[in-house]
């Protein structure tokens, strides 16, 4: 189309109104309509979120994952992957390389935690909440979903470690929120939530109170921990 074609389009109108101007009313529209339809998912942290993409992708270590989440493979050969992931991520810390650190991290915990969706058009189409499964199986009471859970726990406190370097404490509060919902005594989840709570420059007394809170928890689940005991007293 040439550009006096385009001109032509957009200098239209329908019913007085410019043919540019309805086109931008009817984006709008659907953007509000795909915002509707997919809250429940924009409502999972980005660490979650992501694994959707984990799924389709086309890098090396997204195809381990993929190969990983297979219901065939054995629970061990799962386990091998996404502890390689997590030990390369360590790596990338160690080495002060957060972002990669953080996609390691993710990867490893999308082995055994993540969301897909039951329509193969979603790319195209757009997320849409009712298509969206949450797959894990760490409710599962046995030795091995036990195993799984405290895997994962690990991998979200790393999150919250990397994101927090990142000055992401959003995330980083969110990781710890997790392993609460899966470990409720994690004394460590507790100490760096209160952290991820305190870190924002526009962090003022509720954040303060909250963290106080946390910290409060971590000491009387962890009484050993120097580290714990003095950042609830400088706050107190």
């Amino acid at each position: 189309m040439s550009m006096n074609e385009q001109n032509d389009i957009h200098s239209m109108k329908i019913d007085g109104t410019p043919f540019s101007v309805l086109m931008n009313q009817a984006a709008s529209l659907k953007t509000a309509q795909l915002a509707r339809d997919r809250k429940k998912f924009d409502s999972y942290p980005k660490f979650i979120q992501n694994t959707l993409y984990h799924g389709h992708g086309s890098r090396e270590d997204e195809k381990l994952v993929i190969n990983a989440r297979n219901i065939d493979i054995q629970l061990k050969n799962r386990f091998s992957v996404a502890e390689y992931l997590k030990n390369e991520g360590n790596k990338q810390y160690d080495d002060g390389n957060f972002v990669l650190a953080y996609s390691k991290f993710e990867l490893a915990a999308s082995v055994f935690r993540y969301l897909e969706s039951t329509d193969h058009e979603w790319k195209s189409k757009g997320i849409i909440d009712m298509d969206i499964k949450d797959v894990h199986f760490y409710d599962d009471t046995t030795l091995q979903g036990e195993s799984i859970k405290k895997f994962l726990c690990k991998c979200y406190l790393n999150i919250s470690l990397t994101t927090y370097k990142l000055d992401d404490y959003k995330q980083s509060k969110l990781a710890c929120d997790e392993v609460l919902r899966m470990d409720p005594s994690n004394s460590k989840a507790y100490y760096r939530r209160a952290k991820a709570r305190l870190a924002p420059v526009h962090a003022g007394a509720l954040e303060q109170e909250e963290a106080l809170n946390d910290l409060s928890v971590a000491m009387k689940l962890n009484s050993s921990s120097c580290e714990v005991r003095r950042s609830y007293l400088t706050l107190r």
